[in-house]
Order: C-alpha cells, then sequence, then structure tokens
C-alpha cells in the first residue's frame, strides 16, 4: 500500500548514494503505477486536507471508510500529479496543495461522501478539497450532493418503475436528480454513459 511504503522509508537502511537513488527511483515508480491502478478503478476520487488530524483521528477515518470498500492513502503530490498526467486527469492538479489525502472510492459514492462530509463537521479539522468524477471537477461545495448520488442500477430501477406508471411519475424522476446539484449529475451521467459504451463495446 501506498500509505505503508512511504511511512517504511524513514525505516529503511543506509546503502551507498548509487544504490539509494536507485531504491528510491524504484518506489517511485512503484508508487506511480499503483496510483495509476488506483484511479482506473475508481469512480470518484475525493481530495482531502487532513492537517491537525491526529493518528488516531486519520485510523478511525481510515477504518469507517474502509468499511465503505474505500482506500485512503496519504499521497506525495508530486507522484500524484505525474500519475494524474499518465492517466489524463491533469484537472486534479489544484486539489494537489499541501499535505494531501485521497479517498478511491468505487461503487458506494454517497456512502463514502456522508462519512466525509460529516467526518468534517464532527472534527471540525479535516478539509475536503473537491473531487473528481469521471473527467469532470466537483467543487469540495458540491462533495455533499454526492450523497444523493444514484448507481446506475438504482437510476434504471427507477426509470422502469416510473415507466410502468403516470407520465407524472416519470417526469419526477427525470427532474428530481437534478435540483441543486446540476454540475453533480451531470458528471454521474457522462460516467454511467462512458461506463455503457465500455460495456457493448
Amino acid at each position: 500500500m501506498i500509505l505503508e511504503r512511504m511511512r517504511n522509508q524513514a525505516l529503511m537502511p543506509t546503502w551507498g548514494g548509487g544504490e539509494k537513488r536507485i531504491m528510491a527511483t524504484k518506489k517511485k515508480k512503484e508508487t506511480v503505477k499503483e496510483l495509476n491502478h488506483l484511479f482506473q478503478n475508481s469512480q470518484v476520487l475525493i481530495f482531502t486536507d487532513y492537517r491537525g488530524l491526529t493518528v488516531s483521528d486519520i485510523t478511525s477515518l481510515r477504518r469507517q471508510l474502509r468499511d465503505k470498500g474505500v482506500e485512503y492513502h496519504v499521497t506525495k503530490n508530486s507522484l500524484t500529479e505525474l500519475a494524474a498526467e499518465r492517466a489524463g486527469l491533469d484537472a486534479m492538479t489544484p486539489m494537489l496543495d499541501g499535505p494531501t489525502a485521497i479517498a478511491f472510492v468505487g461503487d458506494d459514492i454517497p456512502g463514502v461522501a456522508k462519512v466525509l462530509t460529516d467526518f468534517v463537521r464532527a472534527s471540525k479539522i479535516l478539509q475536503i478539497r473537491g473531487s473528481i468524477m469521471g473527467k469532470s471537477v466537483i467543487s469540495a461545495d458540491q462533495v455533499n450532493s454526492l450523497t444523493k448520488i444514484l448507481s446506475r442500477e438504482q437510476y434504471l430501477s427507477q426509470l422502469m418503475g416510473a415507466m410502468k406508471g403516470p407520465i407524472q411519475s416519470f417526469t419526477n424522476v427525470l427532474n428530481a436528480p437534478i435540483q441543486g446539484f446540476v454540475n453533480v449529475l451531470n458528471a454521474r451521467l457522462d460516467q454511467l454513459k462512458a461506463e455503457g459504451e465500455q460495456a457493448e463495446a
């Protein structure tokens, strides 16, 4: 894991200058590769500033996120920027300002967003810088709207159910998601469209 490797670097034995540089370069390449893997396998990336949190606080938050199937890693900004560039995710660069920890979110987008926003309110220390959904940037203020996001299956289920009922019900289902978080909805729809196209390919 990225966090464990960074922590263990302080415990590494001392080699000659050349050997140390080779090992450092190898570890950086491995970290960039792992970040790329996490980028590709995440539905959403949520960027946080953890300055001021105790080790106990971070452990507690990581445990809550792990229960949602999420990896939460402290990352080195320079390596994250390199991985982002290779993944075509340069839009995250403005969010890599100062100490950074990233939540790599899979399927439970609303559950994870709620855990983080609740932790922000409770700790009064953790800060959310913003999020990336697909290729779209979600501002820090809009991350709370992710708690209302539905999965692809939930969207289809609601639409199918509404199509069996009165036309007004169908209209309500189409209109409800866009109230208050148009940007987030558009990003989610773009992401679901891309997933659909990949499934058909």
